[in-house]
C-alpha cells in the first residue's frame, strides 16, 4: 500500500516569515493583556506564549510600548477597513449609514472584548504622552482613517431632495467623533448606548439635510 505523499508547504520568504512572527507575538500580547492588563505583562511572557525567545520581540518591535502600540494600530486599522467596506457606492448614503449603525451596535455588544479594546486605547493615550514618535503615528492613523471615511461618504449618492449637512470631511469627522465618544462612554460606565436604530437616526441627522 502506497503511503500518500503530503503536499509540500510553500517556502516563505523573509517578509512573510516576519509577518507571521509579528502576528503571533501580537496575538500573544493581546491574550495576556486581556488576562492581566498592560502593567503586569512582560516581554518575556509574550515571547514565551508565542513560542519564541525574547530576541524577536525586540527585533520586530523594539520595546513593550511599541509592541502594544502596534497591537492597537492593527486593531484600529482593521476596524477602519471593516467600516469602509460597508460603504457601497451603488447604494444611497442612508442605506450605508444603516449598515454602519448595525455594525456599531453589534460591536458594542461584544462585552469583555470591547472593554479590553477601550482599555488598550487608554494605555496608548498614556504611552503617547511621553513618546512623540508614537503620538505622531497616532495622528497619522486617525488622518488616514478620516480620509477613507470622507472618501466613502463622498462616493455615496443621496436620495432625491437630499444634500450633505456639510462637507464630506466634516460629516465624516462628526460621525467618527460620535462613534468614538459613545465607545468611550460605554467603556467608562459599562452601559451600552449603541442601539442600531438610534445610531442610524443620529447618523442621518448628522449627515443629511432634506430640502423643502
Amino acid at each position: 500500500m502506497n503511503t500518500p505523499v503530503k503536499p509540500k508547504r510553500p517556502r516563505l520568504n523573509r517578509g512573510e516569515q516576519k509577518e507571521i512572527r509579528s502576528q503571533e507575538l501580537l496575538d500573544a500580547a493581546w491574550e495576556l493583556f486581556c488576562e492581566r492588563g498592560y502593567d503586569a505583562v512582560t516581554i518575556d511572557q509574550v515571547a514565551e506564549l508565542a513560542g519564541y525567545s525574547r530576541k524577536p520581540v525586540y527585533t520586530l518591535f523594539g520595546d513593550k510600548q511599541v509592541l502594544f502600540f502596534e497591537l492597537w494600530s492593527r486593531m484600529f486599522m482593521g476596524m477602519t477597513d471593516l467600516t469602509a467596506s460597508l460603504f457601497d457606492p451603488r447604494q444611497t448614503l442612508r442605506a450605508n449609514l444603516q449598515r454602519v449603525a448595525e455594525l456599531g451596535a453589534e460591536r458594542s455588544g461584544q462585552g469583555q472584548s470591547r472593554k479590553a479594546e477601550g482599555l488598550l486605547y487608554f494605555v496608548i493615550q498614556t504611552i503617547t504622552l511621553s513618546r512623540p514618535d508614537l503620538e505622531k503615528r497616532v495622528r497619522e492613523l486617525f488622518e488616514e482613517a478620516q480620509g477613507r471615511l470622507t472618501q466613502a461618504i463622498r462616493n455615496c449618492p443621496l436620495e432625491r431632495g437630499e444634500r450633505l449637512r456639510g462637507s464630506a470631511e466634516l460629516v465624516a469627522a462628526h460621525l467618527a467623533a460620535h462613534i468614538n465618544g459613545l465607545s468611550l462612554l460605554q467603556f467608562q460606565t459599562g452601559r451600552n448606548y449603541m442601539q442600531a436604530q438610534d445610531l442610524y437616526e443620529l447618523f442621518v441627522h448628522m449627515a443629511i439635510v432634506r430640502e423643502a
